[in-house]
C-alpha cells in the first residue's frame, strides 16, 4: 500500500496544486504567438472583414499552447494535423439540421475513441481535442452559419503560425539537444579512437558518462515540462539506451579493426547531423557484429520519428509475414488496459450531459459547459481532478477580464494592442500553472468566439460563463472523478509488476509456439498473450501520463518513472517483431538461451540474480535468434537500471 509521505497532509497537496512552476520566457513563442493574433485582426478591422479575421486569430492561437521544447520537424507536423483537425471540427456544424440526441450520440463517440487514440497516438491527441473543442462551437453556437469559410481561416491562421515557425526553424543555430547528440557523437567516437590506438584515458570515457548524463536529465526536464505525450522525450531515452549500450561494447572490444570502423562511422554521423540535422543511414556501412549492430541501433533511433506517430508502433513486420498476420498483429499492439477504457467511457458521458444542457438552455452562451468538459478531460493532460480545479480556478478570474474587453473596449488600436498582449503571455503561461494558462486563454477565447455574438454586450456575460466554467467543471469532478472506482493505493510498482508479468508471459507464449507438438505444456494463445502485454503497457502508461500533472510526490515519481515504461515497450515491441519470424528451426538451435530470456523478464526489478549466459560473438550476431538474444539482454539490463532509478527516486 501506498502511503503518503510524512508530514504530506491535504492542505499540503492543496498547497501544492496551485503553486506556480518556473517558468521562463521563450521569446520566439511568445513574438510568434502575438503577431499571430495580432496581425489577422488588424487587417480583418482596416478591410472590414473582422468575423473572418477573427477565426484567422483563432487559427493561430490554438496553436501555441501545442508547440513545446521539440524538434521543428515533429512540431511542424503535429501543429499542421491539429489545425486540419480542427478545420473539421468546424466542419461539424453541418451536421446541425440532425436532431440533436442524435449529434450527442456522434459527439460521444468521437469523445470515447479520442481517449483510447490520446494513449497511443502522440500527434493525434491534440488533434482530437481540436475537432471536438471545434466541434462543440460550431454545433453549439447559432451565431456561427457559414462553416467553411470559418475552417478556411481558422487553417490560414495555422499556416500562417507555422509559417512563422518555420522561419525560425531555417535561422536558429543548433538546438541545444542537437547540439548535445552531436557531442556524444564526437565523444564516443574519440572514445573508439583512443581505444584502437591504445591511447584512452579516464577522460575520454567520463566525456561520455557525462553526455549521457545529461542527455538523461535533459530527457527528464523535457517529460516534466511537457503536457501530454512527449515524443522526443520517448526518442531520447531510447537514444540514451542504445548510445549507453555502444558506450559499453566499446568498453569490452579489443579488436582494431572493430574499433577503427566503429570510430569513423560515429565520425559521419556526429557530420551528418552537425551539417544536416539527420542521418543518413544508407551512408553508414558498418562492420558485421554486435558492435556494428549497435551504431546502426543507435543511428536509427536517432533517426526514428515512429514514436512521433504512435508510442507502440515501431514493430518490424518481415515483408514475407502474411497481410492479415500483420493487420492482426497491429491491431493487437493498440490493445488498452481497463483504466483506458474507464477514462474513455467518463470522457464519453460527461460530454454527453454537457450537450445535454441544449434541451434547457439555447442561448448562444451555454456551449462553454461542454467545451469546458472538453479542454479539462483531455486524457494525456494528467490528473482530471486537478486540472478541474484549476481551470475553474484561472477562469474565474479570466472570464472577467473576456467580458470587460467584449463590453467597454471598441474595435480599433486598443482593441487589438490588448489581444496580441494576452496572446503573448500564453507561451509562459503554460509553463506557470494551469490556472494561469486558463486565465490568460480564456479572455483570447472569449473575445475571438463570441464577439459577433449580441448577448455579449450585456453585463452579466461574465456571470454566464463563470456559471458555465464550474458546470463543467462539476460535471467532470462528479461524473468524470468521484463515481468511478478508484485505485487508490495502485502504486506504480504493482502497475510495473503486472506488465512484467504479461511481457514475459507473451514471450514464453512465442517460444511455446515454436516447440514441437510432444513438447507444448498446455494450450498456446499467442494472440491473447500479446494483446495482455500490449493492454497492460497502455494501462501503465496510462496510469503514469494521469499523475504526470499531479503535485508533488505523485507527479514527481511518475516523471522518474518514464523511461521505465519506455524501455518495457521497446522490449514488448521486439517480441512482436521476433513472433512474426520463422522461429521453429531457431528455437532448435538456440532454445536454452531463449527459454532463459523469460527467466530473464521475470527477474526484472526483483532481487532475483541470475547466472546470465554469455553474450554472442561477433561472427554468429546476425543470426536473427542471437541477434535478438543479444538486443533482449542490452534492453533488460537497461529497464534493471531504470527501474533501480524510479525507485531511488521516491525519495524525491
Amino acid at each position: 500500500m501506498q502511503q503518503n509521505p510524512v508530514g504530506y497532509t491535504n492542505k499540503d497537496w492543496l498547497k501544492q496544486l496551485v503553486e506556480f512552476k518556473p517558468a521562463k520566457w521563450v521569446w520566439g513563442r511568445s513574438i510568434r504567438t502575438a503577431i499571430g493574433v495580432g496581425l489577422p485582426l488588424t487587417i480583418g478591422i482596416a478591410t472590414n472583414h473582422v468575423p473572418e479575421s477573427l477565426f484567422v486569430s483563432l487559427g493561430a492561437m490554438t496553436l501555441a499552447p501545442g508547440e513545446r521544447d521539440e524538434a521543428y520537424q515533429f512540431t511542424i507536423l503535429k501543429l499542421f494535423i491539429a489545425a486540419i483537425c480542427g478545420a473539421l471540427g468546424l466542419m461539424l456544424g453541418y451536421l446541425g439540421f440532425l436532431p440533436w440526441i442524435v449529434i450527442i450520440g456522434i459527439m460521444m463517440v468521437l469523445a470515447f475513441f479520442s481517449t483510447i487514440i490520446s494513449f497511443h497516438n502522440s500527434v493525434l491527441s491534440s488533434g482530437c481535442m481540436m475537432i471536438l473543442m471545434l466541434g462543440t462551437i460550431a454545433l453549439c453556437n447559432s451565431d456561427i452559419k457559414s462553416y467553411m469559410p470559418l475552417a478556411a481561416s481558422f487553417m490560414l491562421g495555422a499556416v500562417f503560425y507555422a509559417l512563422m515557425l518555420g522561419i525560425e526553424a531555417l535561422l536558429t543555430e543548433n538546438s541545444p539537444r542537437r547540439k548535445l547528440l552531436t557531442n556524444l557523437l564526437s565523444a564516443l567516437q574519440k572514445l573508439a579512437q583512443a581505444r584502437a590506438d591504445g591511447t584512452m584515458v579516464e577522460a575520454d570515457r567520463e566525456q561520455v558518462t557525462t553526455l549521457l548524463n545529461a542527455l538523461y536529465q535533459m530527457m527528464l526536464h523535457t517529460r516534466f515540462n511537457a503536457w501530454g505525450t512527449s515524443p522526443q522525450s520517448e526518442q531520447t531515452a531510447a537514444i540514451v539506451q542504445k548510445a549507453d549500450a555502444l558506450f559499453t561494447l566499446i568498453l569490452g572490444t579489443d579488436k582494431t579493426d572493430i574499433l577503427n570502423k566503429t570510430a569513423s562511422n560515429l565520425g559521419l554521423m556526429h557530420d551528418m547531423l552537425l551539417a544536416k540535422g539527420s542521418i543518413d543511414q544508407h551512408k553508414i556501412v558498418t562492420n558485421e557484429g554486435r558492435v556494428g549492430n549497435a551504431v546502426n541501433q543507435l543511428a536509427e533511433s536517432i533517426t526514428n520519428k515512429g514514436t512521433f506517430l504512435l508510442n507502440n508502433m515501431n514493430v518490424q513486420t518481415p515483408k514475407a509475414a502474411p497481410f492479415f498476420e500483420r493487420v492482426r498483429m497491429t491491431v493487437d499492439v493498440m490493445s488498452v488496459g481497463r483504466d483506458t477504457i474507464l477514462s474513455a467511457l467518463a470522457f464519453a458521458i460527461c460530454l454527453g450531459i454537457g450537450l445535454s444542457f441544449h434541451f434547457v438552455d439555447r442561448v448562444t452562451h451555454w456551449y462553454w459547459i461542454p467545451m469546458t468538459i472538453v479542454i479539462v478531460m483531455r486524457p494525456d493532460l494528467g490528473s482530471v481532478f486537478g486540472r478541474t480545479v484549476l481551470r475553474c480556478i484561472g477562469t474565474s478570474a479570466g472570464v472577467l477580464i473576456g467580458a470587460a474587453i467584449l463590453i467597454y473596449v471598441p474595435l480599433g488600436v486598443t482593441f487589438v494592442v490588448i489581444l496580441t498582449a494576452i496572446a503573448f503571455l500564453i507561451p509562459w503561461a503554460i509553463q506557470k500553472s494551469y490556472a494561469v494558462f486558463s486565465l490568460v486563454l480564456t479572455p483570447l477565447v472569449l473575445v475571438l468566439i463570441d464577439y459577433v455574438s449580441p448577448e455579449t454586450k450585456e453585463a452579466n456575460y461574465a456571470i454566464w460563463r463563470l456559471v458555465d466554467t464550474l458546470t463543467g467543471g462539476a460535471i467532470v469532478i462528479v461524473f468524470g472523478y468521484l463515481i468511478w472506482p478508484k485505485r487508490k493505493y495502485e502504486t506504480f510498482e504493482r502497475c510495473f509488476s503486472a506488465a512484467r508479468e504479461a511481457m514475459a508471459h507473451y514471450l514464453e507464449q512465442v517460444l511455446k509456439s515454436a516447440k514441437p507438438a510432444d513438447e507444448k505444456s498446455g494450450p498456446v494463445n499467442l494472440v491473447a498473450a500479446r494483446r495482455l502485454a500490449y493492454g497492460k503497457l497502455a494501462e501503465m502508461r496510462a496510469t503514469l501520463q494521469k499523475t504526470l500533472g499531479d503535485p508533488p510526490p505523485a507527479g514527481v515519481q511518475a516523471m522518474v518513472w518514464y523511461p521505465v515504461i519506455t524501455s518495457m515497450e521497446r522490449l514488448c515491441d521486439a517480441i512482436t517483431s521476433y513472433s512474426i519470424t520463422d522461429i521453429s528451426a531457431e528455437y532448435t538451435s538456440h532454445g536454452p538461451m531463449l527459454d532463459q530470456l523469460v527467466a530473464e523478464l521475470r527477474a526484472v526489478g526483483t532481487n532475483k540474480h541470475l547466472n546470465m549466459p554469455s553474450s554472442a560473438s561477433d561472427d554468429d550476431s546476425n543470426d536473427v535468434a542471437v541477434k535478438f538474444i543479444t538486443d533482449m539482454h542490452s534492453e533488460i539490463a537497461h529497464l534493471n537500471d531504470w527501474h533501480h532509478k524510479a525507485l531511488a527516486g521516491k525519495a524525491l
